[in-house]
């Protein structure tokens, strides 16, 4: 008995060095903000065979917006690498353009309405504009692709122009403000790649949004009143990684105020560890620690490109979001939170967090 008892310890023993030399390899040594992970392009190969093999099809299976999200995410990807290392820019350009084809495919825009306003949802709209946006960052040489550019700007700044709110519904009758800030972070890199020609819409959004904070958190909230842009759920932890990785391309006062307040909100110490982040306001609230604070800066640096830079679809809007494979800094960070310590909290940081999306009468 006691031969087995050491067996199991020197078996236990020797899973934990392989998990620690394995978690070692994966994670070290941390690349800068500015420099190129040596395993980038190992990683979108990676990537791009899931893809091949249906991996944006199984996403979609877990939270409606899988196949657009590991579509643009992917795209995105190598838009900033190929700004990281030159020597990639024709690759990049042949995958990212592969990647917006997707999202703009009938199975991209499937789950969405083409009687919104912009057509099929300010999610797809704004994700599929800032896509192509960060392909032009690479290329504006094909006059159909600027005009293209253009067109889908002027669709999103007219349907903010109408709205009464400043945040768009991304499914009828329900909106996110996180999807919005996409939109209107896409309209500012117009303006930079081109003419000024959104500038006030992009003024008259931060304006609006300023007036529809969240009361309890002085954050942007995480879901709203499509009728009038009133918060329904408070600020979340998940969703705002995403928005303060957008704002400082439209504001950059506004998101480093809102930032500090988020640390003021969300930073905790749990245990003398850390900083990780809650994926809720308090600990009282039942938020879990979730979310490494150094994924928030990755998540959080802008790309190269930036002002301010230094997936039959069985899901439903009714499903949780979830996360996809990871890629680089864009495709791995920005959208999927750490699970917690128990499978309680992992439920509690993850599903509530990406806000169950329903469609009308459910």
């Amino acid at each position: 008995m006691g031969r087995i008892r050491w067996a199991l310890r020197i078996v236990g023993v020797g899973i934990t060095l392989v998990c620690v030399v394995a978690a070692g390899r994966f994670l070290l040594p941390q690349p800068g903000i500015a420099d190129q992970p040596g395993s980038t392009q190992r990683q979108l190969a990676f990537v791009r065979d899931a893809l091949d093999d249906g991996a944006d099809t199984a996403a979609q299976g877990m939270f409606p917006e899988g196949y657009v999200f590991l579509n643009a995410l992917y795209g995105l990807a190598w838009v900033q690498a190929a700004h990281t290392d030159p020597d990639l820019r024709e690759p990049a350009l042949r995958e990212s353009r592969w990647a917006l084809a997707r999202v703009e495919s009938d199975e991209g825009r499937a789950v969405f309405s083409p009687r919104l306003a912009p057509a099929y949802g300010v999610f797809w709209a704004g994700w599929s504009n800032w896509l192509r946006g960060a392909i032009l960052t690479l290329d504006r040489s094909d006059p159909a692709e600027v005009r293209a550019f253009s067109d889908r700007s002027a669709e999103l700044a007219q349907a903010f122009t109408a709205s009464p709110t400043p945040f768009l519904q991304a499914y009828p009758g329900q909106a996110w403000p996180v999807d919005s800030t996409v939109a209107i972070a896409s309209l500012r890199l117009h303006d930079t790649l081109f003419d000024a020609r959104f500038a006030t819409v992009v003024e008259q959004w931060v304006g609006a949004a300023r007036a529809h904070l969240d009361p309890a958190t002085g954050l942007l909230p995480h879901q709203v009143s499509a009728a009038d842009g009133s918060p329904r759920t408070g600020a979340r932890a998940t969703s705002q990684t995403v928005i303060l990785r957008f704002l400082p391309e439209i504001d950059p006062a506004f998101a480093r105020q809102q930032y500090a307040t988020y640390r003021d909100q969300f930073l905790a110490y749990p245990g003398g560890f850390g900083p990780a982040l809650r994926s809720s306001r308090t600990a009282s609230t039942g938020g879990a620690i979730s979310i490494p604070a150094r994924w928030w800066r990755e998540s959080a640096c802008p790309p190269p490109w930036s002002d301010s830079a230094r997936p039959g679809s069985t899901a439903t809007p009714n499903s949780p979001r979830r996360s996809g494979p990871r890629a680089n800094y864009w495709a791995c960070r920005s959208a999927c939170p750490a699970p917690s310590a128990t499978p309680s909290a992992w439920y509690r940081s993850v599903t509530p967090s990406w806000c169950g999306r329903r469609p009308p009468g459910c």
